[in-house]
């Protein structure tokens, strides 16, 4: 086995060497003295024939090896972990952190009930969220992230699982004072007023799931700002000539603060479909799977929105 050309016990110490890049750092996260660290970087040296870290003055650089070594380290070492410590997962007990992705708007309606489900389950428990840009599966890969809340476009990839946890309508919002829209809004004002239109990275500009849905029906319309926070859309709107096709979810909890309207679209739109996304590599972990179930509690208590009429 060409593992045994290698020492595994130092594998934990190379993971934190690549990621603080410095041996004193890394020696006091895992208990070594800094001697006894720089041994082990040797010793690493070695056993990878590569130098691994490279020291000028105060700036360390990592080898092009490294580079390629760190993520999957780290994620394999989260691996076994999780495999070592499967049978001892209690929310009630466990300190464990993780990571999730979604959109701003998703969050504002999720993360408050979930923060109430672990004050009673899990005290211990920790969340980070985050709203990063690239794709979506190399996150979940490479374990940055451990659960993703986006729509279904995004569970494509073979290794990728995924289960519908929620369902949104898109509505259009505005001013509730904007008097060039009557009662409802008709399809040629829809087209005429400015709109105020999400777009989450200006350098590779995508079409959203709203632009999808217009794309499809031939519909066009003067996008006079981008912005890139869903909940920005009916701010925006309440104070200016602006519409904006968004999620009743996200127009529903800002009726309460905001001066709008909330009107059906003038033509056919699809639903919202948001999934919850893993990876296949933690699909059986026991505290990631009451992750996941604690989320689609969580989210099921969103669906059932009343139909405007």
């Amino acid at each position: 086995m060409k593992l045994r050309r290698y020492d595994l016990n130092l594998l934990p110490v190379l993971e934190t060497l690549l990621r603080r890049r410095s041996v004193t750092r890394a020696g006091e996260e895992v208990g070594l003295s800094q001697s006894a660290t720089s041994h082990a970087l040797m010793r690493l040296r070695e056993q990878f024939g590569d130098e691994l870290l490279r020291f000028s003055g105060r700036r360390v650089q990592l080898t092009p090896r490294a580079e390629a070594l760190a993520a999957p380290l780290r994620g394999a070492l989260e691996r076994l972990e999780q495999l070592l410590e499967s049978e001892q997962f209690d929310p009630a007990t466990s300190n464990r952190s993780f990571t999730i992705l979604t959109a701003d708007y998703m969050g504002a309606l999720v993360l408050p009930k979930l923060l109430k489900r672990l004050d009673k389950e899990a005290p211990g428990i920790t969340f980070q969220v985050t709203w990063g840009r690239g794709k979506v599966s190399e996150a979940l890969h490479s374990n940055q992230i451990d659960l993703a809340l986006t729509p279904h476009e995004h569970a494509m990839d073979p290794d990728i699982r995924s289960e519908p946890v929620f369902w949104d309508d898109m509505v259009v919002v505005a001013a509730a004072d904007n008097d060039e829209i009557g009662e409802s809004l008709d399809f040629a004002t829809f087209q005429r007023l400015p709109h105020v239109v999400f777009r989450h990275d200006i350098e590779s500009p995508a079409p959203s799931f709203a632009d999808l849905q217009a794309i499809r029906h031939g519909v066009e319309y003067r996008q006079t700002m981008t912005v890139p926070n869903f909940q920005l859309l009916p701010l925006i709107a309440a104070e200016s000539r602006c519409v904006a096709l968004t999620h009743r979810s996200l127009a529903e909890r800002m009726l309460k603060m905001v001066n709008i309207r909330i009107f059906v679209p003038p033509f056919p739109t699809e639903k919202v479909e948001v999934c919850s996304l893993w990876s296949k590599t933690v699909d059986l972990d026991p505290g990631h799977r009451w992750l996941r179930q604690v989320v689609k509690e969580v989210c099921a208590g969103l669906n059932g929105s009343p139909s405007l009429a």
